[in-house]
């Protein structure tokens, strides 16, 4: 068993056997957000290595990778008004994913532009390599 795997499998045994109290919540979504991540990884592996296969099995290997991680998606995006509440002190709600979400484009902006100017300083375009 992989260790994500392994890992997993011991949060949620430990959060439903001798755990009492408010850390059984956070115990138990950390169990499922590791489920969440290795369904992720695991829809990219198979994803990323459709080209590989043969004929006959690229497009549902394809599929069955684009299925993985749409559904992780969707888990991800239902959980995240779940976390918002709970981090939500004062019934604000709306400011604390509003906050979210401009740090999260924040984000995003900084890495693409930081990636943006790597890939200029290189002086050509960026090709895959041939095989």
């Amino acid at each position: 068993m992989p260790q994500s795997a392994w890992l997993c499998t011991r949060k949620a045994h430990d959060a439903t056997h001798g755990y009492t109290g408010a850390g059984v919540a956070v115990v138990r979504a950390q169990a499922g957000a590791c489920w969440v991540c290795a369904c992720v990884a695991a829809g990219m592996a198979v994803e990323l290595a459709s080209p590989l296969a043969p004929p006959g099995l690229f497009l549902p290997m394809a599929c069955l990778g684009s299925v993985a991680r749409a559904v992780t998606g969707v888990a991800g995006g239902a959980t995240r008004v779940a976390l918002t509440q709970h981090f939500a002190l004062e019934g604000n709600a709306a400011d604390v994913s509003a906050k979210e979400q401009s740090q999260e484009t924040a984000t995003t902006l900084v890495g693409e532009c930081w990636c943006c100017g790597r890939l200029g300083r290189g002086g050509g375009a960026v090709m895959w390599p041939r095989a």
